[in-house]
């Protein structure tokens, strides 16, 4: 598959790396060094899909970086609880917890208020951002061949949004979105896409 479509293998190399920080909890000091693992596990899998997609166009390599940072961003987002209690696993940039006053021990203990909120407000801008980008850099000769990804996009910009309006409480609750409104945005890009 990889010599068929002609994939980059240092690109499995990048994702092999991402997914052995997994294995341990990690912390990572500044928003830069975050994004290194997120290009790892995110952005690394969707230039290894481009090809497969059919897409062919150099800057749908920028949208897939992107695209990759803005979903994996909003992944942590959402997981913060749920890492916490897994193996007190930490994603969030140190800096960006001290920048809200807010500690690694005010997480691990769960702490929700106005410097939680705060901090997870600032991550969610920053996804919205990505999200911006990937949009602005999406080639339109590309736009069939990445139905999937702008589905992907689609589905977590949604809950990237509802997550805001809910005031982030991710200690208590696991957001998602119903298989019937991801049905939904799936056939709303297919449609979008055959039009272009």
């Amino acid at each position: 598959m990889r010599q068929k479509h002609h994939i980059d293998p240092e690109l499995f190399i990048e994702l092999i790396s991402g997914c052995q920080k997994d294995l341990s909890p990690q912390r990572f000091g500044t928003w830069e060094d975050l994004q290194e693992y997120t290009y790892q596990v995110a952005s690394a899998v969707g230039l290894i899909c481009l090809p497969l997609f059919g897409a062919n166009s150099e800057r749908s390599k920028d949208y897939a970086i992107a695209l990759g940072h803005a979903l994996q961003l909003t992944n942590i987002i959402r997981d913060v609880g749920e890492d916490i209690e897994n193996g007190v696993r930490i994603y969030l940039p140190l800096a960006d917890l001290h920048r809200f006053a807010y500690t690694e021990r005010d997480l691990l203990g769960q702490v929700y208020d106005s410097r939680f909120i705060a901090l997870m407000d600032f991550q969610a801008q920053r996804a919205q951002e990505l999200f911006q980008e990937a949009r602005r850099l999406q080639p339109a000769e590309d736009r069939k061949a990445l139905v999937a990804a702008d589905t992907m996009f689609s589905i977590y910009f949604e809950l990237l949004q509802k997550m805001q309006k809910d005031r982030f409480k991710v200690f208590s609750k696991r957001y998602q979105i119903s298989k019937a409104k991801k049905a939904l945005l799936l056939a709303k890009n297919m449609l979008s896409s055959s039009r272009a």
